[in-house]
């Protein structure tokens, strides 16, 4: 979870990320209300994504990329046939890259949580 020591408080790594942050935000300007939802915001998405990506990563142990692209080839066509025609879309986009793509997942939402939280603090 947040990486606790053994008196039950948390490692200093995360107090000192979690400070970083925290410093960040109100240096910017952020008011301590603002600066407490962007706090949680921008966490939650470090931390939602690392746990996606481990999901992705547990799920596809021991796989090749042969074998991976082998099952979703297989799999794709069954989807469509079911009636998850988006699914089997957004299936054969995480196999192909388009080259204009030069942002990932994890910068793509930071991006658009970095622009509200630019919003919010405007509007303040």
């Amino acid at each position: 979870m947040m990486g606790l020591g053994s008196t039950g408080a948390p490692h200093e790594p995360r107090l000192r990320y979690m400070e970083w942050l925290l410093r960040s935000l109100r240096e910017a300007g952020f008011s301590p209300g603002l600066t407490y939802h962007a706090y949680h915001t921008v966490d939650s998405h470090i931390l939602g994504f690392t746990l996606w990506q481990l999901g992705h990563s547990a799920a596809a142990k021991g796989a090749t990329e042969q074998q991976i692209a082998d099952f979703t080839s297989a799999f794709i066509p069954r989807l469509r046939a079911d009636g998850y025609e988006y699914l089997a879309e957004h299936a054969e986009q995480h196999m192909v890259k388009p080259e204009d793509d030069e942002v990932d997942e994890f910068e793509f939402a930071l991006d658009l949580i970095l622009d509200g939280l630019r919003r919010a603090h405007e509007e303040r």
